[in-house]
Parts: C-alpha cells; structure tokens; sequence
C-alpha cells in the first residue's frame, strides 16, 4: 500500500499557474502562446484550392472580400495555389496534342514526346513568372490612380484573377474544343477589375481606366508566354 507520506510531492515540481517555465519569463510565454495562437488562425483562414476557386468563378465579389480579409503570404498563395493551378495548361496542351496532334499551316502532326514534355516544362515555368510580373505591373501602376501599391495584395490579384483562365484550358485535353478556352481568358479580366478594387483599392471612378492598364499587361505577358514557349523549345530541340 501506498501511504500518505508516500504521495507528497516534492515542492520544486509544484508550480503556480501563472508561473512560467524555468528559464522562460511570463512575458515571453505570453507572447509564445499569442503567436502560436496567431498561426493557428492564419492557417485556419486559409480556404482550401477547390473551393477558393469554385468561389472565385461562383461568386466572385464574396470570394475577393474573402481574400482582401484573408491573412496569407506570397509563398502561401504561390505554392499552395498558382504552382498547382498553373500546371493545368501545359499538361492540358501537352496532352491533347501528343493524342490527337495539331495542324499548322495546314499541315497536321503529331510532335514527339520529348518535344512536347519540354515546351510543356518551358511553359510552366514562364507562366508562373508571367504571375510575378502581372503582380509587379499592378503595383507599379496603383500610384497614378491612387491605390495602395501593396506588392502582397498586388500578387494576390494577379494569382487569383487568372483562376478562370487556368480552369478553361482544361479544354485543350481535346484540341478542337480549345477555342472555347477564350472565355475562361475574357472571364479572368473581370476577376482582374473586381480584384483591383477590393484589393488595391484605387480612387472612385479610376478603377476601370486601372484595369484596363493591367489587362492589357496581362495579354502581353500571355503573348511573350507562348512566344518564348516556342522559342525555348526549338532552342533545346
């Protein structure tokens, strides 16, 4: 049997709730659980892929006031959902053409795997810069129509309004049906105006002249995009 004296325990193990651990003073274990508290919520609020997207094409004006809400990182944004969305062209294209080929000046083939699994590398790649680039532009463009310019806030427009244009070109698994890719494009560039509102938050009345801007940045960055595809492919090959 255990006695009574058997269950003291010693003193130097009893310590007072408020008591901080050896070595760590209250303020610190204050701030340890408070930031620790802080992440825990960042991760929480972060919306999970599927369903930022469907939100984003659904109900856009709710999901940019989501985003504009969300605390979450140029990192986060990048690889938790450019880095995966932006997959879906090049595999798309790929795909498509090495099983039903293409035509070119009238003139149809179908290229070779080693042709097509590095322009759809190289693609990959400058599309994902081309987010960079859209978000730097945004920027740059905020101070003439009194925006914030806020880089973070400038990336998020650029990653989140290409959302329709990533989802539509599912569309090239079957060449033919690749056209129709245009209004997944058309549809980007209003998430782009409704983004720079809520986001860079430019003057009353300059938000349109504002996207306009970024638009047409964002058509020549897709053109420099397949130009440079091309080109890079024929270079290795």
């Amino acid at each position: 049997m255990v006695g009574a004296d058997d269950m003291v325990v010693p003193a130097a193990r009893l310590r007072h709730p408020e008591q901080p651990r050896r070595g760590v003073s209250k303020d610190g274990a204050r701030f340890a659980g408070s930031r620790g508290a802080a992440m825990g919520e960042n991760d929480r609020a972060r919306t999970p892929l599927w369903r930022r997207a469907a939100a984003l094409v659904l109900t856009p004006r709710r999901a940019w006031a989501e985003i504009a809400a969300e605390p979450s990182s140029v990192r986060a944004v990048f690889f938790g959902y450019v880095a995966i969305l932006g997959a879906i062209n090049p595999v798309a294209f790929a795909v498509g053409r090495l099983a039903f080929g293409e035509t070119a000046l009238g003139v149809a083939y179908r290229p070779p795997l080693p042709a097509a699994a590095i322009e759809a590398l190289a693609g990959y790649v400058l599309s994902l810069g081309s987010v960079f680039a859209l978000a730097g532009l945004i920027a740059a463009f905020a101070g003439p129509f009194g925006g914030t310019g806020e880089r973070g806030a400038a990336f998020k427009v650029a990653a989140y309004a290409t959302t329709p244009a990533w989802l539509a070109s599912i569309l090239y698994l079957y060449p033919p049906a690749g056209v129709l890719a245009l209004i997944g494009q058309l549809y980007s560039l209003y998430l782009l105006y409704l983004g720079i509102g809520a986001l860079m938050r430019p003057a009353r009345g300059r938000a349109l002249g504002y996207t306009v801007l970024a638009a047409v940045s964002y058509v020549v960055l897709m053109m420099l995009v397949i130009s440079l595809t091309k080109l890079l492919a024929a270079a290795v090959l």
